[in-house]
Formats: structure tokens, sequence, C-alpha cells
């Protein structure tokens, strides 16, 4: 018998999927106490949502659409009056809508779902990151394979130096038949490609002389 794989339901209003992960000033949180430096997690997914906090009551998320672009982001601000707009951490008026970067992963060790979600500048490279990363090895393996990851930190390219998330790639996994096994690493998709003939440099005719008297 094989086994039925879990399905993760994210639902189009909701930003964070079983635990909240915290990256605050290089540490990793849970429930504000530190989560395991050395524990692998399994990246899950990754998806964007733009969010609008109200004073009171739940926010507005607009998910991303299989196929179809998130709405941007500074036309929705601007169709808002900036009076209506809430009062920053630094006294000014605070754009109501942010695009929100999402990564879901998975701890090996408790099965415990964990979500980081943020509109930072460092959330977005995190999850850019991931994604490519994803993308490249998928293309590589002719597969869908998924990440086994660190959650650490990297400095940011700014004069102050600020850290950011990373979600540092250990491993691969790839669900194949029954169960979840480690990616050969030997072993691509890649084919190897005849390196082209003189004709095809050239793009001509090479001449026969021996055919002339």
């Amino acid at each position: 018998m094989g086994i039925n794989l879990p399905t993760l339901v994210f639902e189009d209003n909701q930003l964070i999927v079983g635990e909240k992960a915290r990256f605050d000033k290089g540490r990793w949180l849970y429930n504000d106490l530190p989560m395991p430096p050395d524990r692998k997690y399994l990246g899950l997914t990754t998806t964007r949502k733009n969010v609008r906090f109200h004073e009171e009551g739940p926010p507005e998320v607009v998910a991303k659409k299989p196929g179809e672009p998130l709405p941007d982001v500074d036309a929705l601000n601007e169709a808002i009056p900036r009076a209506q707009w809430r009062e920053g951490l630094d006294g000014e008026p605070e754009p109501p809508w942010r695009r929100w970067f999402i990564t879901v992963f998975l701890d090996t060790v408790t099965a415990q779902l964990f979500t980081h979600a943020n509109s930072t500048v460092g959330a977005k490279i995190a999850t850019l990151k991931l994604e490519q990363s994803v993308d490249w090895m998928s293309a590589l393996k002719g597969a869908e394979v998924m990440p086994l990851i660190e959650l650490r930190s990297a400095s940011m390219a700014n004069k102050y130096n600020t850290l950011r998330p990373d979600f540092f790639i250990v491993g691969w996994r790839v669900f194949d038949g029954d169960a979840l096994r480690i990616v050969d690493q030997n072993t691509s998709a890649l084919k190897a490609i005849a390196p082209p003939s003189l004709k095809e440099e050239l793009n001509d005719e090479i001449p026969d002389f021996s055919e002339k008297k």
C-alpha cells in the first residue's frame, strides 16, 4: 500500500499555516523562544499575498492566483486617500497595502508546520533566493524537488550591515513512490550536446578539393 501524502491547506485569507516563525535581529524565534539552531526543515511551498491591516478586525488579504499576477501594490495604495493611511512607527503615513513573502516549512523531527511571512526586503530576498534554487535544481533533476533547509541569517548589502533571514539549503528531497527519499546527487537530467561540426560553425559547406583537377 502506498502512503497517502497530506494536503497542505492554505486558505486565501491566511498568512500563517501551522506556527509562526519569526526572524528578529539575526535570531529565529517561535513563541519568543529560540528555534533549534541545528534543526533541519523541509521547504514545502512559497507564495505572495497583498495585505492591508486595519485598526480593528482581521486584515484584508489578496492571494496570488495560479497564472495571474497579484494586483500592483503601488496602484492599490494610490487609490486610497493619504488621510486614510495609518501612522507608521516613524510618525509618517504608512502605505496601507504591502506585498508579503511567505515560506512554509516542516520540522523533520516533530513534523510541525511553520510559516515565515513578512513584507520586509529581507523576507523578499530570502524567498526569491529559495525559489530560484528550487527551480534550478528541479530543472537539473528533471523532477519536482524539495529543499532541506536550515534557518540561518545573512548580511544585507547595505551600509548598516543589516541581517536578513536565510533559508540555507543543505540537501534535496523528492517524493518517489511511497516515501520521501534523498535526491541522488550523482544523476542529472542534463544531456550531453555534441559539439558543432565545422560546417555548422562556418554556416557553410566544406569544399572538397579532391575533385579538382
